[in-house]
């Protein structure tokens, strides 16, 4: 039986992507992922492309949970 996802959910679809990150940086054989009509992952996905769209659930989520998004920042010396 098929785990149920409710694709309008960030929070929902995140682990899937994580799962399907890390089997595609590991070399393991990716199948093909639709999302709203849209192929997210097929065979020829890159790494990268697919870091980018866990980055934008990662921030939809925490927006949905009402936590700051974990954005980007850098501390000087001196």
């Amino acid at each position: 039986m098929a785990d149920l996802i409710d694709w309008s959910d960030p929070c929902a679809v995140l682990p899937l992507m994580r799962e399907r990150y890390y089997a595609l940086v590991s070399g393991e054989s990716v199948k093909e992922l639709r999302h709203n009509g849209k192929v997210i992952i097929n065979a020829t996905t890159k790494a990268s492309d697919l870091l980018g769209v866990i980055r934008e659930l990662e921030r939809a989520c925490a927006e949905k949970q009402g936590l700051p998004s974990a954005g980007r920042f850098a501390f000087r010396a001196g």
